[in-house]
C-alpha cells in the first residue's frame, strides 16, 4: 500500500488515554466480548492496539519520511481524579499529577511512542483538542517529553492546526461550551488583573478568591462534564459510549446495561440529583474563573444540545465546510472529535473539496435491536404500549464497536498526494479498507 510513497503521514483522534483499566470511566480499553459490559474483570487497555499499530506503521515504512499526527484528545485529564473526585482545577502542578497518573496506567502506550521516536526518520505531532488543552502548560509538555522521547526532544510537536499540501488538520470543537482561544490558553496573573477594577483587585487578593498562580482558560464544557457527565458515567457504563456518539445521553437512558434492577429503574433519579447540584453550583456560588460561574439556562442549554445530538451552525462539519470554503490553498480538511468517522466529497465553487472525520480510537457501543414485529390487525396500540415497557424493563443486547480508524496521507517521489481512510485490524495486524 505504500510502496511507492516518498513521505506518509498517519492521523488518528479521540485516544482520550485516563486512568487506566481500573477506571470505571476510562474510554482506552476493550471489553472482552461474551461478558456483562458491567463485568470490569474482562476490560483491558487498547495500549497493546496502538502499540502493535506503530509497530505496523515503522515496518510499513522503513527508510521513509513519517510523521504520526495526534489529532486532540489523546489525553484525558477530565476523566482522572484527585484526592479521589473528578475535579478541574486549571493549575499547572494539578495537571502534572494528572499526566502522572495517565502514564502510570498506560506503560505500554508511552513505550511504544518511545520506540516509535527512537526511529531518525520519524516525527510526532501532538494536536491539542478541548480534552487535552493543558498539553499547553510547559511542565506538562516537559514530563511527556522525559517519558517519550527524552533524547530527542525535537522530534516531537505541539500545535492545534496542521496545513501541508494542501490538507487543514484540527482536532475540530466547535460547540460554544467546547470552544477554545488556542492562541492564548493560558492566562497569567497579568491577564487576570485586567479583569477587574484596581480596588476589586486588591479585595480579592487580601481574600484569598484569586489564585497565585496562571491559570488555564478551560472552556465551561470543563466544568460539566467533572462536575454533571463524570459522576454519571460512573453508574452507567454506556453514557457517551454509544455508537452515534451525539447522543451522549438518550441511548444511554434507555440501555443501562447494568446488573441491578434496581439501580438501571432509579438511574434517572441519580441523573436529577447530580443535574439540580450542577446548576446550584453553578450559578449560585462565584468564583475566580468567569466561566465557571453560569446560570440554569446556559447549562440545560448544553444538556439539552447533548440529548438531542444536534446544534445548528456549530458542529464539527460545519467548522470544516466553513474552513474549505474561506481557504483556497486547502481542498482536504481532517478533523475529529465527534467519534464518528466519515468520507464526505462537497464542490465548492470550482473546486472538488473533502471533509474526512477520523472517528475515535476508544470503544463505542450499539443496542442491538429486535427484529420489527408484525402490526396487530386489531388492536395494535396495545401491542405498542406492551412492547414499550417491555424495552422498559428489559435493557437491549449491546454490541460492542471497535474501528480504530486511521488516515493514510502519502506522497510519491513525483509528489502525487493520496488520502485513504483505514481501519486497523488488531487480528491481523495491519491497516484495511475502511
Amino acid at each position: 500500500m505504500l510502496t511507492d510513497a516518498k513521505k506518509v503521514v498517519a492521523v488518528i483522534s479521540d485516544l482520550h488515554l485516563g486512568e487506566g483499566v481500573d477506571s470505571p470511566i476510562e474510554d482506552f480499553k476493550h471489553h472482552e466480548p461474551g461478558n456483562r459490559i458491567d463485568d470490569a474483570d474482562s476490560d483491558y487497555t487498547l495500549d497493546n492496539h496502538f502499540a502493535a499499530f506503530l509497530k505496523w506503521l515503522t515496518d510499513a515504512c522503513q527508510g521513509k519520511e513519517l510523521c504520526l499526527i495526534l489529532n486532540g484528545d489523546t489525553f484525558d485529564p477530565l476523566a482522572v481524579r484527585l484526592r479521589g473526585e473528578y475535579v478541574t482545577l486549571p493549575y499547572e502542578n494539578a495537571d502534572v499529577r494528572k499526566f502522572q497518573k495517565i502514564a502510570r496506567g498506560h506503560p505500554e502506550f508511552f513505550s511504544a511512542l518511545k520506540e516509535f521516536l527512537a526511529h531518525q526518520n520519524h516525527e510526532l505531532l501532538f494536536i491539542r483538542g478541548n480534552h487535552d488543552i493543558f498539553l499547553d502548560w510547559p511542565k506538562v509538555r516537559a514530563a511527556l517529553l522525559e517519558k517519550i522521547s527524552p533524547n530527542h526532544p525535537n522530534r516531537v510537536r505541539f500545535g492545534w492546526e496542521e496545513v501541508c499540501g494542501g490538507i487543514y488538520i484540527r482536532h475540530g470543537e466547535a460547540e460554544p461550551h467546547d470552544r477554545i482561544n488556542h492562541k492564548k490558553v493560558i492566562i497569567t496573573r497579568a491577564d487576570l488583573a485586567k479583569l477587574f477594577k484596581p480596588k476589586e483587585w486588591e479585595k480579592m487578593l487580601r481574600s484569598g478568591e484569586l489564585p497565585s498562580e496562571d491559570v488555564l482558560d478551560v472552556p465551561l464544557g470543563h466544568y460539566l462534564t467533572a462536575d454533571l457527565e463524570n459522576p454519571l458515567r460512573v453508574h452507567n457504563y454506556l453514557i457517551a459510549r454509544m455508537h452515534v456518539h451525539g447522543f451522549v445521553w438518550s441511548d444511554a437512558f434507555r440501555n443501562i446495561g447494568r446488573r441491578s434492577w434496581y439501580r438501571s429503574r432509579w438511574f434517572g433519579l441519580i441523573a436529577a440529583y447530580h443535574l439540580i447540584k450542577t446548576i446550584l453550583k453553578h450559578s449560585l456560588f462565584g468564583f475566580w474563573h468567569l466561566k465557571m460561574k453560569s446560570g440554569p439556562r446556559r447549562i440545560l442549554k448544553v444538556v439539552w444540545w447533548t440529548i438531542v445530538g444536534f446544534l445548528e451552525g456549530a458542529t464539527t462539519r460545519d467548522l470544516a465546510l466553513k474552513i474549505l470554503k474561506e481557504r483556497e490553498d486547502v481542498d482536504v480538511v481532517v478533523m475529529g472529535h465527534e467519534h464518528q468517522y466519515c468520507v464526505e466529497m462537497h464542490q465548492i465553487g470550482s473546486r472538488a473539496t473533502t471533509y474526512v472525520n477520523t472517528g475515535a480510537w476508544n470503544e463505542q457501543w450499539e443496542a442491538k435491536k429486535d427484529p420489527a414485529e408484525k402490526s396487530w390487525k386489531y388492536f395494535d396500540w396495545l401491542r405498542r404500549f406492551g412492547a414499550f415497557w417491555r424495552k422498559f424493563y428489559q435493557d437491549a443486547e449491546m454490541v460492542p464497536h471497535l474501528t480504530c480508524p486511521t488516515l493514510v496521507i502519502s506522497w510519491n517521489a513525483a509528489g502525487e498526494r493520496t488520502v485513504r481512510l483505514m481501519r486497523f485490524d488488531y487480528e491481523e495486524k495491519t491497516l484495511k479498507k475502511l
